[in-house]
């Protein structure tokens, strides 16, 4: 096996959520709005949106949420 890597959170420099990095680097490709349909998978990340300079556009069901 290869040697012992220690991936745990308390040894990174700036821990970051997931959610979070992604949206940075969306912002910073130059993408401004998320399109999608809210729902309890996403949540969580949806609140990541407005501290990363992004705009959510919400759709009411899956057929919506193609078109746009």
């Amino acid at each position: 096996m290869g040697a012992n890597i220690n991936i745990r959170v308390q040894n990174l420099e700036q821990p970051m959520d997931v959610a979070e990095y992604l949206f940075r680097r969306l912002h910073q490709i130059g993408v401004r709005s998320v399109h999608g349909l809210p729902g309890d998978y996403n949540l969580i990340a949806l609140d990541y949106l407005p501290s990363c300079g992004l705009k959510w556009v919400g759709s009411v069901n899956e057929l919506n949420a193609g078109e746009s």
